[in-house]
């Protein structure tokens, strides 16, 4: 058995500590935080002053191998999902872009539009004149990017030539383009999360299983247990409750 004196008490706490009011973060801090503390509970589970007496209770080695590897999957899992979740944000700032781009092409047009037609409303029409460009959901954006596009082709509007034509034509592909690029995105950062939160949930039944051993090993109440109890996040003076 280790020396206690190794490891003076401290105040009671609990393996995991109560979620935080902050704004919600990119990753659930609940999960951070088991995984924490869970990694620190199987370190001092294979110290050589504690290993022979769990091994009774079924945490042996093969009890903290799987842990260990559990641990280490659900570290890896929180990379992905943070670095999908980062993947995503930029997606979606390049979307903004491409919208601006794709609308400033379209003004571009609809100024040339204004001084081949300027009074003729049917025509100008044509061109969604008057309407909020900005303000369009994307399917109304795209519908109204290409029926522009159409229209320019034929009108031989001042100034909109081929190339012209062609910038609009780019990035209106580029913007339906990006939409894919999002999605992608989003699923892949959903399905780390959804992995992560099963592996977390698994992680928190074994941390669980560890303390209940330590708690029968090392009984609540015991001045000579005092410091063992705390060194596995357990209450000193009463029984382990999960």
């Amino acid at each position: 058995m280790a020396d206690p004196s190794d490891n003076p008490p401290a105040p009671d706490s609990p393996a995991i500590q109560p979620k935080s009011n902050h704004p919600r973060a990119d990753l659930n801090q609940r999960w951070l935080a088991e995984i924490s503390a869970t990694e620190k509970l199987a370190a001092v589970a294979a110290k050589d002053g504690y290993a022979p007496q769990l091994a009774r209770r079924k945490i042996d080695g093969a009890f903290l191998t799987k842990l260990n590897a559990d641990l280490k999957q659900a570290r890896d899992l929180t990379g992905q999902a943070t670095g999908k979740s980062t993947g995503k944000k930029l997606v979606t700032q390049q979307e903004a872009a491409l919208r601006d781009e794709l609308i400033a092409q379209l003004r571009s047009v609809q100024s040339a539009a204004k001084q081949k037609f300027s009074r003729n409303k049917t025509a100008l029409a044509d061109y969604y004149m008057g309407q909020n460009l900005k303000g369009m959901s994307r399917a109304a954006l795209e519908a109204c990017a290409t029926a522009i596009h159409e229209h320019a082709a034929d009108a031989g509007l001042p100034g909109i030539e081929a190339a012209e034509l062609q910038a609009l034509a780019d990035a209106l592909a580029a913007y339906i383009a990006v939409q894919t690029t999002q999605t992608g995105a989003q699923a892949g950062a959903a399905a780390s999360r959804s992995q992560l939160d099963q592996f977390v949930a698994t992680i928190a039944d074994q941390r669980r299983e560890l303390q209940f051993a330590v708690d029968g090993l090392w009984a609540a109440g015991k001045p000579e247990n005092a410091a063992i109890r705390v060194e596995f996040k357990l209450p000193r003076d009463k029984a382990f409750k999960g």
